[in-house]
């Protein structure tokens, strides 16, 4: 059905200054709102606004926070838990000896600037096997009492698997030691957790251009299922979008699940398809 009575309410720009120019094509926005206050990042840069998006701050991601592994790369998660009233942001740092961090920072509530302690996930940490892999392309998802975070994992540039980590919501809010679940495959990547879940997470990845597998976990269970779902087929290969200047703002698309979520009982995935019979521009 298409949308027919949405409204534009506020457009407010972030300044130069607010993203200190490391603005990019891969932008990868992310967004974590607590009130007035507000964290948003690019995959370079974040910016906070403590007055509803009024005027936005620069936050340097890369000295933020003390430096791992060679230093901060780029994807970024940011999401609020208003049941716990703590904000999360996951940054990723650059790959050295083979390896890297993924790193989860908690703020408790409002006030200023400043996070209140972080945790470091790295690959041989969590599992021995996986000593000589690197995360990338990270996404964070809640249910009613846990922190989802997904990402791929990769030995050299070769693809090794996506893994889901599940982190008790109390647990991060307190402050103790990090304890966690984790999911992985070696079937399906980038796999992509629902916004809006409540006592069990679903996640999906395609298998291919004509069949999504779902995932789901339970908040009270360990073990987690799937059913393959068959869609309408679609095509990727290489998008254009030309804008009026010309340039192609869809150069570095491709076809992997960026957006799900759970709304009155239905689960959708969200993706961008490419040209086809009826479909003159990517959708």
């Amino acid at each position: 059905m298409p949308i027919n009575n949405l409204t534009l309410f506020k457009n407010v720009a972030l300044p130069t200054l607010a993203t200190s120019g490391q603005t990019s094509t891969v932008g990868e926005p992310s967004l974590a709102n607590n009130g007035a206050e507000i964290y948003y990042s690019g995959n370079w840069y974040a910016a906070r606004s403590l007055d509803n998006a009024a005027s936005w701050a620069y936050v340097n991601p890369f000295t933020t926070f003390p430096s791992a592994d060679g230093g901060f790369c780029c994807d970024q998660t940011l999401i609020y838990d208003p049941t716990r009233n703590i904000t999360i942001w996951l940054l990723q740092y650059v790959r050295q000896n083979n390896t890297n961090t993924l790193r989860v920072v908690v703020k408790k509530g409002t006030g200023g600037g400043v996070f209140d302690f972080f945790h470091d996930l790295k690959p041989g940490n969590v599992n021995p096997a996986w000593a000589a892999e690197w995360f990338d392309y990270n996404s964070a998802a809640l249910s009613d009492n846990y922190l989802y975070i997904t990402t791929n994992s990769f030995s050299g540039n070769a693809w090794q698997r996506a893994v889901v980590f599940r982190i008790s919501l109390d647990n991060l809010a307190a402050g103790g030691a990090l304890s966690y679940n984790f999911f992985s495959t070696t079937t399906n990547g980038s796999l992509r957790c629902t916004l809006g879940a409540g006592n069990t997470m679903y996640f999906g990845s395609h298998n291919n251009s004509s069949q999504v597998r779902l995932f789901t976990w339970p908040e009270s269970s360990t073990t987690v299922t799937f059913n393959n779902v068959n869609v309408t087929s679609w095509t990727g290969g290489a998008y254009s979008a030309p804008g009026p200047d010309g340039r192609n703002w869809l150069t570095r698309t491709d076809g992997r699940i960026t957006g799900a979520f759970l709304a009155s009982g239905v689960i959708g995935f969200l993706w961008t398809a490419n040209t086809q019979t009826g479909r003159p521009q990517p959708y």
